[in-house]
């Protein structure tokens, strides 16, 4: 009898794993129209962005390479693999995406981790590693990081609220220690988790000498923390923290333990005292612009003025060429990009497509906010670049992939879309 029931047992278990394996599968892509709306204008800027980087990365590609399309064309082949993989995203069923919380986040860290000690070292990251060929894994990161507070608030929602004495083994713990005195809440000990996860993320990545991908993943955990409803006692002590550091890193950033080139940057933003020749070229080639512009092609400082003019500071030779009014136009274009992925958002049927959609839309808007400071020297120099218009592929490829996903929340969320065009008439059909 046993040696028979061997058999049956290992056949069930089979039978199990392949029923958990076909049901995973199972409605992983979904059929529902996608928002044309957000595809369009996702189109309208990335061309935008490609014409731009052409005529900004002219002479740097002629002097690097010995043509002027070297950069060009690069860019040109990771925006195609990144509407690939947009078009893939957004036929995806956002509630699989779930599984993928932790692995995403434990592997890109990984990959993080191996760029520092086995990958490419980047003129200004002070001889640390960042990338692995042209692969960055932090770009990852950030958009693991949404997607790991997207599932995890999600699910945690109410424990989020809750004002429950929580049973965790921490909070046990400090009960202990405090003689009963304190009990942590649920939504202590839940907002803690998360806030820990965040750091930790954000850690990893400042040791690959990545501040600024450090900034952005901290500034995106703070805003999925505030979108899940975490205490408002939280973010007030949040900023009181945020004004101390900034107090400490103005006045004692020389003590800090940073590379030489952050420190480098920071003295020349709070006392003028280091190298400001790519800030004053970016303001002067920005001021030079005027109202219209100087003409696509037409700008001086990305003759070796601005330092590499097609990555970070690419849009102070947007203003020079195509003016404030061509800069105002792309701005309006960014904001109804964001915009209409937060009415997405907004629109999502559930909690969990929300928070995702947000997440996206959150850190694109930080990327961009962000990188208009510093070109304006509002901020000091923090490397991040302007979505779809700074040269880089991991940015652009995961950027537009982040858009995907968005664009799978809108398939299935509760909105009007306009999607066909197939009548002769060309007239447009809307479902609700």
């Amino acid at each position: 009898m046993d040696n028979n029931a061997r058999p049956d047992k290992k056949i069930n278990r089979a039978n199990n794993t392949a029923g958990v394996f076909n049901g995973f599968w199972d409605g992983f892509f979904v059929k529902g129209q996608l928002d044309v709306p957000m595809v369009v204008i996702t189109v309208i800027v990335a061309c935008i962005g490609l014409v731009m980087l052409l005529s900004a990365s002219y002479p740097e590609s002629y002097r690097d390479f010995g043509h002027g399309y070297t950069y060009f064309r690069n860019q040109a082949g990771f925006m195609i693999l990144g509407f690939i993989g947009m078009f893939i995203a957004s036929k995806v069923n956002y509630n699989k995406l779930r599984i993928f919380a932790w692995p995403a986040l434990v592997g890109s860290l990984l990959l993080v981790l191996a760029a520092i000690f086995l990958g490419i070292s980047e003129g200004g990251g002070g001889g640390v590693n960042r990338r692995l060929g042209f692969f960055q894994p932090s770009e990852i990161t950030k958009f693991a990081v949404i997607l790991f507070c997207a599932n995890g608030l999600s699910k945690n929602h109410k424990k989020m609220l809750s004002n429950k004495p929580s049973d965790k083994g921490f909070a046990n713990i400090v009960s202990i220690i405090t003689g009963g005195r304190l009990r942590l809440t649920e939504s202590t000990v839940t907002m803690f988790w998360y806030a820990l996860i965040i750091v930790a993320s954000a850690g990893v990545v400042f040791l690959g000498s990545h501040l600024s991908g450090a900034i952005i993943i901290m500034a995106i955990g703070v805003f999925m923390l505030w979108l899940g409803e975490a205490k408002a006692k939280w973010f007030v002590a949040g900023a009181i923290i945020v004004v101390v550091a900034l107090v400490l890193v103005i006045n004692f950033y020389e003590y800090l333990p940073l590379q030489d080139y952050m420190k480098t940057r920071l003295r020349t933003f709070f006392d003028g005292n280091g190298d400001t020749w790519q800030t004053d070229n970016g303001l002067y080639a920005l001021g030079s612009g005027g109202i219209f512009g100087l003409g696509i092609d037409g700008s001086k400082q990305k003759y070796s003025f601005v330092s590499e003019p097609h990555t970070d500071f690419i849009f102070t030779i947007v203003g020079e060429e195509i003016g404030f009014i061509g800069c105002m136009i792309i701005i309006a274009l960014f904001c109804v990009l964001i915009g209409r992925g937060m009415y997405i958002a907004f629109k999502a049927k559930n909690r969990f497509g929300t928070l995702l959609a947000m997440g996206v839309m959150v850190h694109i808007a930080l990327q961009v906010g962000i990188n208009l400071a510093v070109i304006t020297d509002l901020i000091p120099n923090t490397g991040i670049s302007l979505p779809l218009f700074s040269y880089g592929g991991t940015a652009v490829i995961m950027t537009l992939c982040e858009i995907g996903v968005v664009l799978g929340v809108s398939r299935l969320a509760d909105l009007p879309k306009v999607y066909s065009f197939r009548d002769g008439n060309k007239k447009i059909k809307k479902s609700k």
